[in-house]
């Protein structure tokens, strides 16, 4: 992902895009400042360049990356983003929701959206989505038995 955002250049749709998905990849490590800051370069381009869906994205990316922060309209992004055809964008809401919710303590909701990641991604062929919702469902179990 770091390659990919680094050839991708500063814009354009695959830039933005390449930008976001680096992001999303430093989110899944922990690497907070660092997805912040492609995050912020991402979404710079999709809002130069109008890319509605990856400004979606980019917020998705923001929320899971803030799960403490105020968003009054993230339940109205997630339903715009489960409703949409981009698969990403569907498999994102689910992700980065079932992430912030983890983060808030709302455990069962949690595990019921990664449960629905999991069998949606499988589905689709997207197995990174699948991994990535068979490790958050594996760290709630952690939690719940350790906790």
């Amino acid at each position: 992902a770091e390659e990919a955002a680094k050839r991708s250049g500063a814009r354009g749709y695959p830039a933005a895009f390449a930008q976001l998905e680096f992001a999303r990849t430093l989110l899944q490590h922990g690497k907070v400042e660092a997805c912040g800051a492609a995050l912020q370069k991402g979404r710079g381009i999709a809002d130069k360049d109008g890319f509605e869906e990856l400004k979606m994205y980019a917020r998705l990316i923001e929320g899971a990356l803030l799960p403490r922060s105020n968003f009054p309209d993230w339940e109205q992004l997630i339903e715009i983003c489960i409703s949409e055809c981009w698969v990403e964008l569907f498999l994102g809401a689910l992700e980065f929701d079932a992430r912030r919710k983890m983060h808030q303590g709302e455990t069962d909701t949690a595990r019921s959206q990664l449960e629905a990641l999991r069998l949606r991604s499988e589905d689709l062929g997207f197995l990174p989505y699948t991994a990535n919702a068979t490790a958050l469902i594996h760290q709630i179990d952690e939690r719940s038995t350790t906790g």
